[in-house]
């Protein structure tokens, strides 16, 4: 790493420099960039009289059709060779050169395809091997390769920027810790852990600059947090107290807003002070807002009204009689996608730049639980579905309304019956009661597990009571998170009796009833428990706490409280199972990205394939000057389907030198 010291100045002198790693670099991206290539060399036909028919070599490059500029070297035994250019993917032999070429004769056959969207005289070719004008066929998959290797400088003083991502998302647990989690295809692991007060309720990135907002239940913190480099590092944290339990939900330029579910309130501060610019009250439990740059203002939900924020005022848009607002998002040119929760049935509703045009709607028996605009006029919704002991359902869909079509993928996942989760289940109350429910004996100072499924967010907050005969006893908790479990040390002088009963209050500004439950019917509280053998089943019931989109791959990020997450490729509209992050009990999710000052481009690329960790035994570009990303394998037929191999990268910037050698594991498939 070559670094300086930091300051305010734009000189590239004046910046900490990282240049070490390469961004993005990918190799056989979920079999999408696989290209099939097929070469045949044809029968040929020669007559006594030395003429010939048109002798011909085809070769069938399948989906790259358009991307390769092909042309055949062809070899010939006395060491003559002719170079000769392709034609609607077909090379034949020039007629001059035909006489030569009798059947049965020997030559070799070299196939070149040179890749114009990437790396100059980089070949694609067949192993040479020896025809004799028989009908032999050489089918193999040429995987792509691409990599990105700016040189960033850790403050925006430049006038070119880049955005960066990485294969990365950010989770908040409610044991206190904030984690970055990279993953690939195949697993994920965490790659750096920061501890906070107390639960993390919410985290929101900037693309501004490197600060980012964590929303606990103790404390609002603003920090730096370099996400662009090989390690996070937390730097200067701000915080003021948490006292109204507010949720930071945004960054636009200078503000922030926050939300304040329980006194209905949005309150807008300043980005670096925390310090209050407005209020907006009396919203009924806000828990989202976004900004609209088409309209050129932002938007809020509240339970069931879609609320337009303009200066210092608001007004309804949006709400359909009888249902609840689950989340919504708002696309570049102003469309809006709104969730809506009913008691017998969910809309999908999605609205034009208007906000009074409907462009879908669409009923589901189904939980509908995020919406996320995906670039490219694509809306993506998730949709949670019953799941039982072992199964977490889902269905994926794809609004794209440029061309007005809804696409819809169903997913089962089975789970592990090793994996634990105390997730949050599925009910269209706002809580309902799980455990006590009613005839539990316990022990005063016993510690037992209180339980309960929502509709609502897991970041709200709910109340839970203790009541005795029908009548307020005590306050279990004020507030707490709205995560389904809540740990409860029964007090050592609670009066015994067996007339008990838990109510749990999801928070909101209104007082409803149903916002509201109580166990079923009453439990009891002794001095001991009568002993006996029971057999206890617990039902396992997976919930999605966000998700996210992470452009680097196309994909849709969502991640359940049990530390399961997923991956939707929006190309492919395919889910491979669930991944575990190795973290548990999770409240939120996000996905960095930053806009980064750019310094300095690569210039050079070297890319070589082996069988082993740093071998180059299959294929070797040797090095290659290029500014561009991405190459087509140039080893030919030579990697075997099912069987693994390694990629090394490395490319060269003429101010920073070489960077750090890439390598990336590759398995063909069968």
């Amino acid at each position: 790493m070559s670094s300086s010291s930091s300051s305010s100045s734009s000189s590239s002198s004046s910046h900490d420099f990282f240049t070490r790693t390469l961004r993005n670099c990918v190799v056989n991206q979920n079999n999408n960039n696989l290209l099939p290539f097929t070469f045949i060399g044809e029968v040929g036909y020669s007559r006594d009289d030395g003429t010939s028919d048109q002798l011909g070599f085809t070769f069938e490059p399948g989906s790259s059709q358009g991307e390769l500029n092909y042309s055949a070297v062809i070899n010939r035994d006395n060491g003559d060779i002719t170079t000769v250019p392709s034609n609607n993917d077909t090379v034949y032999v020039p007629e001059d050169e035909r006489a030569s070429y009798k059947h049965q004769s020997s030559f070799y056959v070299d196939i070149i395809a040179v890749d114009p969207s990437g790396i100059r005289e980089v070949r694609t070719h067949v192993e040479p091997n020896k025809y004799e004008f028989e009908e032999v066929e050489s089918s193999f998959l040429i995987p792509k390769f691409s990599w990105t290797n700016e040189v960033f400088a850790n403050t925006v003083s430049t006038t070119t920027t880049t955005s960066i991502y990485d294969r990365s998302f950010w989770v908040g647990s409610e044991y206190g810790t904030l984690n970055k989690i990279q993953y690939n295809s195949n697993d994920a692991s965490i790659a750096f852990i920061e501890d906070f007060d107390s639960p993390v309720n919410k985290v929101v990135f900037s693309s501004n600059d490197s600060i980012t907002y964590v929303s606990t239940d103790a404390n609002l913190y603003s920090t730096a947090i370099d996400t662009y480099i090989d390690k996070s590092s937390f730097e200067n944290r701000n915080d003021i107290e948490n006292a109204q339990s507010e949720i930071i939900v945004l960054r636009d330029g200078d503000n922030i807003f926050g939300v304040q579910s329980y006194n209905g309130k949005i309150v807008k501060r300043h980005y670096e002070d925390f310090e209050v610019q407005l209020e907006y009250s009396n919203i009924d439990a806000p828990f989202k807002v976004v900004k609209s740059v088409y309209h050129n203002t932002y938007f809020a939900a509240g339970t069931h009204i879609l609320w337009k924020l303009i200066g210092d005022t608001f007004e309804p848009v949006y709400e359909i009689n009888g249902y609840s607002i689950a989340d919504f998002d708002i696309s570049k040119d102003g469309k809006v996608c709104v969730l809506f929760t009913g008691l017998n049935e969910d809309i999908i509703r999605v609205l034009d730049k208007n906000l009074y045009s409907m462009l879908l709607d669409e009923r589901v028996s189904g939980n509908l639980r995020y919406c996320k605009y995906c670039e490219e006029g694509r809306f993506y919704i998730l949709e949670e579905l019953d799941t039982s002991s072992s199964e977490y359902s889902t269905s994926h869909y794809i609004y794209n309304y440029s061309s007005d079509t809804l696409e819809k993928t169903d997913s089962t996942t089975a789970f592990s019956t090793t994996t634990t989760t105390t997730s949050i289940g599925f009910t269209s109350s706002s809580v309902q009661v799980e455990y006590p429910n009613g005839g539990e004996e316990f022990v005063a100072g016993e510690s037992i597990e209180i339980r309960w499924i929502s509709s609502k967010a897991v970041g709200d907050l709910v109340k839970i009571e203790l009541y005795k005969g029908g009548a307020l006893d005590s306050v279990v908790v004020e507030s707490t998170a709205n995560s389904g479990t809540y740990n409860w040390i029964i007090p050592e002088g609670i009066a015994l009796d067996d007339d008990y009963t838990i109510c749990i209050t999801w928070l909101s500004k209104s007082l409803n009833p149903s916002n509201t439950d109580c166990s079923d019917s009453y439990f009891e509280i002794a001095s001991t428990v009568q002993t006996t053998t029971t057999t206890t089943t617990t039902k396992l019931s997976e919930r999605a706490i966000g998700i996210d989109y992470s452009p680097s791959d196309d994909s849709v990020i969502f991640v359940l409280q049990s530390g399961l997450f997923g991956i939707f490729s929006l190309s492919s509209k395919t889910i491979d199972g669930l991944l575990d992050s190795e973290v548990n009990g999770l409240l939120s999710m996000g996905i960095a990205r930053y806009d980064v000052g750019l310094f300095d481009k690569q210039t050079k690329v070297r890319i070589f394939v082996g069988s082993q960790m740093y071998s180059n035994d299959r294929w070797d570009s040797g090095v290659i000057e290029t500014d561009l990303t991405a190459s087509y394998y140039g080893g030919g037929s030579n990697l075997v389907p099912g069987q693994k191999y390694y990629v090394n990268i490395q490319t060269y910037s003429e101010k920073y030198g070489w960077s750090d050698l890439q390598v990336r594991e590759i398995v063909l498939p069968k």
